[in-house]
């Protein structure tokens, strides 16, 4: 995870977004999960929040499509970091949408401890190049570190597919069948890691001990 900057609400939220959801509320309080499906109103702005953070999802910091087969699970949705369930009043509110892969959006479920990327510090995730995991950085402290252990298992960002696509894309830079420009657009996180770490420098040295 990196951290992400909150973006403005588009022009058109307010009357899409806000205030229909604010009269269903207003009649509904409470609204049960099939009462909220028939009164999506924050897939109006899905668009908007898609192009705001350029494609790229909240939680595993890679480039997602904007749609794709209804019955796959790999394409964007809206995340609603706070629960609606839990929190019925922010269900229309734009600061509480987070875009969101839909496998790692049901990975979520309704878990209200999970670290918020609005919140993070870009020092707080790192990335093992030899294991192709995400751990909780070093510097951090430990009841800290507890809490990212904790995201990145609940999301389940170390377990397939989100580690075998790790292991690809990361296969492909070092074999220049991705240029680092291409790998910064669609994985920051893994190009902030590439970056910090020196991974050309290692990869080419760990390259000639194997082959010298």
């Amino acid at each position: 995870m990196i951290p992400v900057t909150a973006a403005p609400p588009p022009p058109n939220y307010e009357y899409r977004v806000r205030q229909p959801g604010e009269q269903f509320l207003a009649q509904v309080p409470a609204p049960s999960n099939t009462q909220f499906r028939q009164y999506n109103y924050w897939s109006r702005v899905h668009t908007d929040l898609y192009a705001a953070h350029s494609g790229i999802c909240a939680y595993c910091a890679s480039w997602i499509p904007r749609a794709t087969n209804p019955a796959a699970n790999y394409h964007s949705s809206v995340d609603h970091f706070l629960p609606k369930s839990q929190f019925p009043k922010l269900a229309y509110d734009w600061t509480n949408f987070r875009l969101a892969r839909k496998d790692i959006n049901e990975n979520k479920g309704e878990d209200c401890e999970i670290i918020d990327p609005f919140q993070i510090q870009d020092t707080w995730f790192e990335l093992d190049f030899y294991s192709y995991r995400i751990k909780a950085s070093a510097q951090t402290h430990a009841i800290l570190q507890r809490r990212i252990k904790y995201t990145i298992q609940v999301l389940r960002l170390n377990e397939s597919p989100f580690i075998d696509e790790r292991t690809s894309v990361i296969g492909d830079y070092a074999h220049e069948r991705m240029s680092f420009a291409d790998l910064e657009h669609l994985y920051p996180f893994i190009a902030k890691e590439v970056k910090r770490q020196s991974f050309d420098k290692i990869f080419k040295e760990d390259t000639k001990a194997v082959n010298p």
